[in-house]
């Protein structure tokens, strides 16, 4: 009996978007938003300063924007008490629009993250919290050379191979995370060089 991880956070959550939930008008009043516009742009990310408030809020300074996907805004993200110390990851994702089955869902899966024993070749999972009870907050290791894709497509844009001994060992650390996933009895459904990290 295997758990399934979702091909992605991301993934699980299109996976059950069905009816968008009502949304509360005292959350309304009490951000100050004048209209459900703002709200849901805050919820989908494109409120940036609003996200990144609610990370302070919790401890964390933001240090930049990364790239977002789909229903995620993702920052880089440094301990607020601790500056120099190391940074992470805050995926910030927006529950708008699950129903309650897959609201549950998508926790559970946090929740399975969250119990999986640390490996090096994973992306470790630090904490998570949901605000306003539609952004649910993902705080993970940082992989400070992006992902493979990336990789990839540089070193066909410019014309280059990537030398074999190093696809080789990127191989073989995938495939150690992949194994240490399965002795948990969790199936990664999502495997592609955009979720491999280097």
């Amino acid at each position: 009996p295997y758990t399934t991880l979702f091909r992605s956070v991301d993934t699980a959550l299109h996976l059950f978007v069905v009816v968008a939930p009502p949304l509360h008008w005292l959350l309304l009043h009490r951000e100050g938003w004048t209209s459900l516009a703002q709200l849901v742009a805050a919820m989908n990310g494109e409120n940036k300063s609003f996200l990144a408030e609610k990370l302070n809020n919790k401890g964390f300074k933001v240090v930049d924007l990364l790239k977002g996907a789909g229903h995620a805004t993702i920052f880089r993200v440094k301990e607020a008490y601790n500056p120099s110390g190391a940074a992470y990851v805050a995926k910030v994702i927006s529950l708008d629009g699950l129903d309650p089955k897959g609201r549950a869902s998508a926790l559970q899966e946090v929740s399975l993250l969250k119990g999986l024993v640390a490996h090096p070749n994973l992306i470790g999972f630090r904490e998570s919290f949901v605000e306003e009870e539609i952004l649910l907050y993902m705080i993970m290791s940082l992989a400070e050379d992006g992902d493979l894709r990336h990789v990839v497509t540089e070193s066909q844009a410019s014309n280059r191979i990537i030398p074999e001994p190093v696809v080789l060992t990127w191989v073989r650390q995938t495939l150690l995370g992949l194994s240490h996933l399965h002795s948990q009895a969790v199936v990664h459904r999502d495997l592609k060089t955009s979720n491999i990290f280097l």
